[in-house]
């Protein structure tokens, strides 16, 4: 049973964690799409797109960083532990398929972006 409570706390912990970071990115993202469309610099899109990568791939060395903090340095939990490693697991299953479907929005309001930028004629 700790392990069930250590976990469950745990995950609902860094779930909250990855709810405030995407948030944060995703307002970041839009506000500076509104800036892109404006300045018309297609490689400013690009950098952002790549930036907005590079923050989620931050993200999620952050939630292995608490998770790594929360276990503490060695591995060898106890037999009692069992089920903390498929609550882990769910946990990044959780988070993977959340900041891929955001990643997939992102890429759309990207793609959708370069496209204004480029032009009816597809030219810088």
């Amino acid at each position: 049973m700790p392990d069930m409570v250590f976990g469950g706390s745990m995950l609902v912990l860094i779930i909250m964690f990855h709810a405030f970071w995407i948030r944060f990115i995703t307002g970041a993202f839009l506000t500076r799409t509104k800036v892109i469309h404006k300045v018309a610099r297609i490689w400013h899109a690009d950098l952002l797109f790549a930036l907005t990568v590079i923050a989620l791939l931050t993200l999620h060395m952050a939630e292995i960083m608490l998770w790594t903090a929360a276990l503490g340095e060695s591995f060898a939990l106890p037999h009692a532990w069992r089920m903390l490693a498929p609550i882990v697991a769910i946990a990044g299953i959780f988070r993977f398929s959340w900041t891929a479907s955001v990643l997939v929005n992102f890429l759309a309001r990207y793609n959708d972006l370069r496209a204004a930028l480029l032009g009816p004629h597809g030219k810088e």
